[in-house]
């Protein structure tokens, strides 16, 4: 129980951590967003004042153009720092964290089998994250269903993991899942199975 609350807590941890991170790109996005608010207020200004509208326009073309570099330049640097963030955590089996840095993003060609091998092994870690969850709570009937709904994923996406060559980490959530089941509920792998392949949901409950 102490070994799921400190997951737990790292977990919370983690997510603090990543919404400070994402607070502090809206603050830098909003910093930005206020300055070409200034400049076209000053423009609008210059208008008011009658001042040479050939010159206003072309001001105001310079500062949109200044603008367009801007919200492109950090677009690509954000996305960019993501993909590397998210392949380095996965690359230490953070499976979550991997996750996280790629939820939201509009994943380009050059990075789909990245993304596709994050997603793969997260079909399983999120039942195991769910566990986490459910055994904090004490609710031990809704944390064994997610792990052996984790169960049932691996065997459902392990072939597609094989392809992508993240089997192994496949196999190491899943040995996870079977470590928490032995030593939480005291039950074999085999047993685990037999309730997953119930004939009815009523059995399986």
């Amino acid at each position: 129980e102490k070994e799921a609350l400190l997951a737990e807590k790292k977990e919370q941890e983690r997510q603090v951590k990543l919404e400070k991170q994402r607070v502090k790109r809206e603050a830098k996005a909003e910093k930005k967003a206020r300055k070409l608010e200034e400049a076209k207020l000053l423009l609008e200004e210059m208008e008011n004042t009658r001042i040479n509208r050939a010159g206003a326009s072309i001001v105001f073309i310079f500062f949109a153009m200044i603008a367009v570099v801007i919200i492109v330049g950090t677009s690509i640097f954000s996305y960019s720092l993501s993909i590397r963030n998210a392949e380095y955590e996965f690359n230490r089996d953070e499976y979550t964290l991997a996750y996280n840095e790629i939820y939201g993003l509009e994943i380009k060609d050059e990075d789909i089998v990245l993304y596709d091998r994050i997603m793969t092994v997260m079909y399983v870690q999120k039942q195991l994250n769910s566990y986490y969850n459910y055994y904090g709570m004490g609710d031990k009937p809704k944390a064994l269903d997610s792990l052996l709904k984790g169960l049932q994923r691996y065997e459902k996406y392990i072939e597609l993991a094989v392809e992508l060559d993240v089997d192994s980490d496949l196999d190491s959530v899943r040995k996870k899942i079977l470590t928490e089941i032995s030593t939480v509920f005291q039950m074999t792998e085999q047993e685990a199975m037999e309730i997953i392949q119930s004939d009815s949901q009523a059995e399986y409950s």
